[in-house]
C-alpha cells in the first residue's frame, strides 16, 4: 500500500531490514525502504502512498519536499503496522489474563460456528460483527488499551472555544490522551479501570455516551484515515484465532511486559497454540 510492493518476508521467509527484531531503529530500517523504493521508477503507479506523495504539491502549488514525503510514509508504514499489532497483543492479553472473558469468548465463537455463521478457513468481516460479546471484547480492549497513548494535539478553533469553564483562545493548541479519557469514571463507571466488556452491553443510553467519548483512533476531521482496515484484519484474526486454536500463555506468572514508546509496545508475550476439537452447545 505504501510502497507498490512487498518487502519481502513472505517471500524469503524471514525477516527484512531489521523491520521486526530492530524496533528501536525502525526509522533507520525504513529509511532504507525509501531510498529502495526511489530507485524503481518502474514501479510507479496509481494507488500506492508513495507515489501519491511524491506528485502531491503543497498550498503554494509546489512539490512537497523529498524529506516531507519520507516522513509521510515512514508514518503510514507505522501506523498500519505497529498500533494493529498493539490491538492485536492487547486483546490477546485481556483474554488470556481474564479466564471468565475467554470462556465467554470461546462459547460464542463455537456457537456461531456450529451454526454456520462463520466462514472457514477465514472469517469474513461481515461476520465478526454479529458477535455481541466479541465486538465487546474489542471495544473494551481499544478502551483500556488503546494502541496509541500518548497526547493527540490539535488546534483550538476559530473564534475560540469554551472546554468546561475555560476559555481556550482561536489556534491555541489543546491536546488530549485516550489512556487518560478511557478511565473517566464519570464516563465509563466506577470500575473503569477493569477490562469489563459488558459495558458495552448494558443500558443503551450508558453505551452511547460511552461512544461520544470513545478517543482510540482520535476525533473528528484529524480521525485515524487507516482505522476501518485495523479492524477489519484484527477482527478477522481474532476469531479465527481463538476458533482454531487454545490459546495459553507460556509463562502464567510473566505473561507479558508492556512499554509505552507513543505506541505500546509489547515484549515477550509467548503463547502456546493447541489445536482445539469444538464442543457441543451447552444446554
Amino acid at each position: 500500500m505504501v510502497y507498490g510492493e512487498a518487502t519481502g518476508m513472505v517471500q524469503q521467509g524471514q525477516e527484512v531490514d531489521g523491520l521486526i527484531t530492530e524496533w528501536h531503529r525502525r526509522y533507520k530500517s525504513h529509511e532504507k525502504l525509501f531510498k529502495r523504493r526511489l530507485r524503481k521508477p518502474s514501479l510507479a503507479r496509481r494507488g500506492n502512498i508513495f507515489d501519491s506523495l511524491r506528485n502531491a504539491k503543497d498550498p503554494n502549488g509546489d512539490p512537497i519536499s523529498l524529506q516531507s514525503a519520507e516522513y509521510e510514509c515512514f508514518v503510514f508504514t507505522v501506523g498500519a503496522q505497529d498500533t494493529t499489532a498493539a490491538f492485536m497483543s492487547a486483546f490477546v492479553d485481556h483474554v488470556l489474563r481474564n479466564p471468565d472473558v475467554k470462556s465467554r469468548l470461546l462459547d460464542e465463537i463455537d456457537h456461531f460456528n456450529r451454526a454456520g455463521k462463520i466462514s472457514f478457513p477465514v472469517p469474513s468481516y461481515e461476520e465478526t460483527t454479529t458477535m455481541p460479546y466479541f465486538m465487546a471484547c474489542c471495544r473494551e480492549t481499544l478502551r483500556l488499551s488503546p494502541s496509541v497513548s500518548m497526547i493527540l494535539p490539535r488546534y483550538a478553533s476559530a473564534g475560540g472555544m469554551f472546554i468546561g469553564d475555560t476559555w481556550v483562545p482561536n489556534h491555541t493548541e489543546i491536546s488530549a490522551n485516550p489512556f487518560v479519557l478511557h478511565r473517566d469514571k464519570q464516563i465509563f463507571g466506577e470500575d473503569a479501570d477493569d477490562f469489563d466488556p459488558d459495558r458495552w452491553l448494558g443500558n443503551l443510553q450508558q453505551v452511547r455516551t460511552m461512544e461520544k467519548y470513545f478517543f482510540a483512533f482520535g476525533y473528528g476531521s484529524r480521525k485515524c484515515i487507516g482505522r476501518h482496515v485495523a479492524v477489519f484484519e484484527a477482527q478477522k484474526f481474532f476469531v479465527q484465532l481463538f476458533r482454531d486454536f487454545d490459546v495459553q500463555y507460556c509463562h502464567r506468572e510473566r505473561p507479558c511486559r508492556v512499554e509505552n514508546w507513543g505506541i505500546n509496545v509489547y515484549f515477550e508475550q509467548y503463547v502456546q497454540l493447541t489445536r482445539r476439537q469444538l464442543v457441543p452447545d451447552k444446554q
